[in-house]
């Protein structure tokens, strides 16, 4: 990569698995589109990986390390997504409540840029009441 990527822990004891060791295993829970904290412990085998942390320990980390492992990311995508000329794009509902409710929720509507809105999906023949999710995916 052309810069560096540097993270110095602030822990002041010798910890049983690195930051690094985190940060891959958070990148690979994302590769294998394990989103939910709790799902990845249970794909693992924990034989395979020696020094494993307990799993709320892990997230806690995971956590801590969310600015760092956001770099990792954009430094990683730009990388992959360099040499790509074609591009799909695809979007669904994600839906906040059920549409009988929007008129009483409150979520994010503080503030315009953030607020949730009616929209109609065609392939689901329903409207909802929430975000468009766009989803942005090159063809390798």
């Amino acid at each position: 990569m052309n810069g560096k990527l540097e993270h110095k822990s602030d822990f002041g004891r010798k910890q049983k698995m690195s930051d690094l060791r985190v940060v891959a295993l958070s990148l690979t829970a994302g590769f294998m589109s394990i989103d939910k904290e709790n799902s990845l412990f249970k794909e693992i085998d924990k034989q395979q990986i020696p020094n494993l942390i307990e799993r709320s320990q892990f997230n806690k980390r995971r956590r801590k390390l969310f600015l760092f492992l956001e770099e990792v990311r954009i430094k990683l995508a730009s990388r992959f997504l360099e040499f790509e000329d074609y591009f799909i794009v695809d979007s669904m509902p994600l839906e906040i409540c059920k549409f009988a409710r929007h008129r009483r929720i409150k979520i994010c509507k503080n503030e315009f840029e953030t607020a949730p809105s009616k929209g109609f999906c065609v392939s689901q023949n329903n409207w909802f009441y929430g975000y468009k999710l766009h989803g942005v995916y090159s063809i390798n």
